[in-house]
């Protein structure tokens, strides 16, 4: 089976940090904090940027049920408001992401285009790749951590590390996630 991967050329490792057991200690000791999602969140946001890099990192939950996605953080909350939801059914990205739990990185504005549908906005601020990072547990997919850069940023070495730091929004997004079922089942 083939993954759906746009324009996927290797650039040499951009200017970012290896993941070390400094940052997964973070981690851990961000879960373990009161205030959560947003200690986590904050956690996650500062060891991606060292260790994978972004210019626009949002976190969204998946509800399974509706096939919608919800964002959970943002570091752009002007362009990338909290709450936004986007139905995501039907399609390779969908398929790839949150059914088969594999990455999708697309390393040019192309590969953007031919992926999303807020593509404009993302090309409009001069983001030209992508890396989106499936957050599964117990074999479903409950969220996605989506990380998006200058053209030729991502390699898939940081999927692999995408992955590893993603593992860590598990807890928050299973929470988010049992909201969102007590919500609709009030509605």
């Amino acid at each position: 089976m083939q993954t759906m991967q746009a324009n996927l050329s290797e650039p040499a490792m951009p200017d970012t940090q290896a993941l070390n057991l400094a940052d997964l200690e973070r981690l851990a000791m961000a879960i373990r904090l009161k205030d959560q999602p947003h200690e986590i969140f904050r956690a996650v946001h500062e060891v991606a940027a060292e260790a994978i890099g972004f210019s626009l990192l949002t976190i969204m939950s998946y509800d399974a049920q509706h096939h919608e996605v919800e964002r959970v953080y943002t570091n752009m909350p002007a362009v990338y408001p909290l709450g936004g939801r986007k139905k995501k059914q039907g399609t390779a990205w969908a398929k790839q992401i949150l059914q088969d739990l594999k990455p999708f990185r697309a390393a040019t504005s192309q590969g953007i285009r031919e992926a999303f549908d807020d593509h404009a906005v993302m090309t409009g601020m001069g983001l030209g790749s992508i890396l989106n990072i499936p957050i599964a547990y117990d074999g479903v997919c409950i969220g996605t951590m989506n990380l998006t850069h200058k053209e030729g940023w991502y390699t898939s070495r940081h999927e692999t590390i995408g992955l590893v730091i993603g593992a860590f929004l598990a807890p928050a997004l299973l929470k988010q996630n049992m909201k969102f079922s007590a919500d609709a089942a009030h509605s």
